[in-house]
């Protein structure tokens, strides 16, 4: 596997603008770490939770609740993700959540880089 095309530059958007990048999955880490150095991204491991982390799978809502929890002590954190699940549960569990543009099969079509200039659109308005 590999990451979404214009990840990449979605990651460089939000780093350049002072964000941290965190990633959620559901997979092993130390394999979803190898995609974004394979993309020529660090993610450094403190970034990464995985819901072997919490025992609790996604989408179920407490397995967001965890990277929430933490993020949200300094302010409201944001959530993007390829598949809609994803971005529902949580949004659900109340991140900021991007939205789906088009559907289909049961992915949200929402380019990487439409997100990172949406999420600083949103922030200086």
């Amino acid at each position: 596997m590999k990451l979404r095309d214009g990840a990449v530059e979605c990651i460089t958007i939000l780093r350049e603008a002072g964000f941290t990048v965190w990633a959620m999955t559901a997979a092993d880490k130390e394999r979803v770490r190898g995609y974004f150095a394979n993309a020529g991204l660090d993610l450094p491991a403190e970034n990464l939770l995985s819901s072997d982390d919490t025992g609790i799978g996604k989408p179920a809502l407490n397995g967001y609740v965890p990277l929430y929890e933490q993020l949200a002590k300094e302010g409201k954190p944001w959530f993007a993700a390829a598949h809609k699940w994803d971005v529902s549960a949580a949004h659900r569990v109340g991140y900021v959540a991007s939205r789906p543009l088009d559907f289909r099969d049961d992915d949200f079509v929402l380019t990487t880089l439409q997100i990172s200039r949406g999420v600083l659109h949103y922030l200086r308005a």
